[in-house]
């Protein structure tokens, strides 16, 4: 059974397509920024000793990011 249409819950317990192109659209905004600003993507999946010390980690980076950019 197809993936339904975004707003309609899928029975199955599945996520909608337009749910999973939103993601991989959005995944895919976030590794080109990975890519142009040389992140290592090893660094992704780190786990900061303290709440200061996870703003370094990439995905709050890119998330600074996008709040100057005003996305």
């Amino acid at each position: 059974m197809p993936p339904k249409r975004g707003g309609k819950k899928n029975p199955l317990g599945g996520v909608s397509l337009i749910t999973v192109q939103s993601l991989a659209n959005s995944m895919s905004l976030f590794l080109q920024w990975v890519e142009k600003n040389n992140v290592d993507w090893h660094e992704v999946y780190a786990v900061s000793d303290n709440d200061k010390a996870k703003y370094w980690l990439p995905v709050y980076r890119y998330r600074k990011h996008l709040i100057i950019k005003g996305v």
